[in-house]
């Protein structure tokens, strides 16, 4: 469907749950930007019943002001460490070791703690990622926002495809797909989908004043 900002608003303004997710344009973007973004977002989800996924490691969403509970980031976090092999299951953060940690065990240096390692320790978000689920299992018969920003094809299978398929068999739910070169909306979805070819962190910070 053809983006309109009226229409936006009043899909906002009906939404019963909103989810986000929020891709590598907000990684890759001005920090200064994202930041004002990031602050755009957590104004417009105040006091609404919402959920947060990122396929980012910057860790710059949870400083900005959205409520931590309501956030997963399954990639992972480049403020924290693990063993390369992951040995001993352990998880650090990087204020807490020297300059050249290593680990305890085997006594390889440390590894950001991120999607990216060859042995990817994914206990750090494993028990967000339940309480996402828990959350859109109770999302199916509600009015049901769906706002995918800056996604692409970065790691398809943790929210570009989920949000398709929610949408699809969710009656009551809308997709707004935001993003500066991927926006494409598969056919099925093309009267319950927007596809708005622009910057996400650019949307963010002129679309979200309701």
């Amino acid at each position: 469907m053809k983006y309109c900002i009226e229409n936006w608003k009043q899909d906002i303004a009906d939404a019963e749950k909103i989810v986000v997710g929020i891709g590598r344009e907000f990684q890759t973007c001005d920090p200064d930007a994202a930041k004002e973004a990031y602050g755009a977002l957590g104004t417009l989800l105040n006091g609404r019943d919402y959920f947060v996924v990122s396929i980012n490691t910057d860790d710059m969403i949870y400083r900005s002001g959205l409520d931590n509970h309501r956030i997963v980031c399954p990639c992972g976090s480049l403020d924290r460490l693990q063993c390369p092999d992951n040995c001993n299951d352990r998880i650090y953060s990087v204020k807490e070791v020297g300059a050249e940690p290593v680990c305890p065990d085997c006594g390889k240096p440390l590894v950001a703690n991120t999607v990216d390692a060859a042995c990817y320790n994914e206990h750090a978000y494993l028990e967000q990622w339940r309480a996402y689920t828990g959350w859109l299992q109770n999302t199916l018969h509600h009015k049901l926002v769906l706002l995918e920003l800056g996604v692409g094809m970065d790691f398809p299978g943790v929210i570009h495809f989920p949000f398709e398929k929610m949408c699809l068999y969710n009656k009551q739910a809308i997709l707004y797909r935001v993003n500066h070169s991927f926006s494409m909306i598969p056919e099925e979805l093309v009267e319950k989908a927007y596809d708005i070819h622009e910057n996400a962190v650019t949307f963010c910070r002129n679309a979200f004043v309701i």
